[in-house]
């Protein structure tokens, strides 16, 4: 199948060079330990840089927004950005923009190698037959040297 033939081609990457990404919507990163994208990640053979901090946020009253200090201190190897302007007032690449020259992420490697993928919405948040597709998709952008 599809997921075996891209499972087979993910194998090759060794667990000391997978890669930690930190997906972000428009207000914080985003990807709870547990949810969908923490999945795709996963079986994309990336570390989920906001499952690492997901933990210490735990309340009782949900997990609040994981903090920039909590990215700085993750230092992810990509930020994945969003790609849907939802309600015509989001500015995909003014988002991306702000990012990169935000003073708090001067240090990330994600920008310090400018390694700023957007990840379509479509496959961020799939939850259909096509989840294979939106594996591959994450995977492709994380790891585009092996495609």
């Amino acid at each position: 199948t599809h997921l075996q033939q891209l499972q087979k081609r993910l194998r090759r990457i060794p667990s000391s060079e997978r890669r930690v990404a930190v997906a972000f919507n428009f207000t914080s990163a985003m990807g709870r330990r547990g949810d969908l994208l923490d999945s795709m990640l996963t079986m994309a053979h990336v570390i989920n840089g906001a499952a690492i901090v997901a933990d210490e946020n735990k309340s009782e009253h949900g997990m609040p927004a994981i903090s920039k200090e909590q990215v700085v201190r993750i230092n992810p190897d990509i930020f994945m950005l969003p790609t849907w302007n939802y309600n015509n007032k989001q500015d995909v690449q003014g988002y991306a923009y702000a990012v990169m020259n935000d003073p708090a992420y001067r240090d990330v490697k994600a920008v310090r190698n400018k390694q700023i993928k957007f990840v379509s919405d479509k496959y961020r948040y799939v939850a259909s037959q096509h989840i294979v597709d939106a594996i591959e998709n994450i995977a492709h952008a994380v790891y585009p040297e092996i495609f």
